[in-house]
């Protein structure tokens, strides 16, 4: 199973605001564009990762330092 079809069954519409622990937003790095606990990953990145059909293994593989949560909640940002 992709992780975009497992987003698409966890999400809801009538849940409470998320906060969102792991994306960091500093307008001094990365030219303040969302990214993953300030490592200098964008959001978009993992998000596009996804798009074109990596797994999270092939992300966690391409990039060490990322968790899976972090690929999670870099979807759960993307797609509120």
């Amino acid at each position: 199973m992709l992780l975009r079809d497992t987003f698409a069954r966890e999400s809801g519409a009538a849940e409470a605001p998320v906060k969102f622990t792991r994306i960091t937003s500093d307008p001094r790095q990365m030219g303040g564009l969302p990214c993953i606990r300030g490592l200098r990953i964008p959001v978009a990145t993992v998000v596009g990762m996804i798009a074109e059909g990596m797994t999270e293994t092939e992300i966690l593989s391409a990039y060490p330092d990322l968790e899976d949560e972090d690929i999670h909640e870099a979807l759960r940002y993307a797609w509120p």
